[in-house]
């Protein structure tokens, strides 16, 4: 897919993604989790996969393990929830898809805002984990294994 100069490589597999709402600035790229699939917003600028109500009955998050809390401000308003490593696959079109351990915060039920939100990719926990770059000509994302 794409090397770095020292031959290395730099990206396994890519993803078509979309703009969602169409023209806005929303990338949306193709997931699982625990073997659901799904659709998440690349947000560099949020820590952690943050997972929508919905999404983590979905995956039966009760049974992996809970590692802390968290509380979030975003534009949504603030969240609060608990801390989870949950096996995440970036899923490739093309290629080969990467699966890593993200840190997930998934909301506490009470918070019915986040019931149907849009997942989001954060950086911390996340995609620090692997390499990834968006190509906007082509409207592709580029991911693989980070060391």
């Amino acid at each position: 897919m794409l090397w770095l100069e020292s031959g290395e490589v730099f990206a396994v597999g890519r993803a078509a993604y979309s703009l969602f709402p169409p023209g806005d600035s929303r990338l949306i790229v193709p997931i699982e989790i625990a073997g659901i699939e799904a659709f998440a917003v690349v947000d560099t600028g949020a820590p952690y996969l943050v997972c929508n109500l919905e999404l983590a009955e979905r995956i039966g998050v009760s049974g992996f393990d809970n590692i802390g809390s968290a509380q979030l401000r975003t534009h949504r308003g603030q969240i609060s929830g608990s801390l989870y490593r949950l096996p995440l696959k970036l899923i490739a079109d093309e290629g080969v898809s990467v699966e890593i351990d993200a840190t997930a915060l998934v909301p506490h039920p009470d918070q019915l805002l986040w019931r149907y939100a849009p997942v989001f990719l954060g950086f911390v926990g996340c995609l620090e984990r692997v390499r990834f770059a968006v190509d906007p000509r082509e409207e592709k994302f580029y991911f693989g294994p980070c060391g």
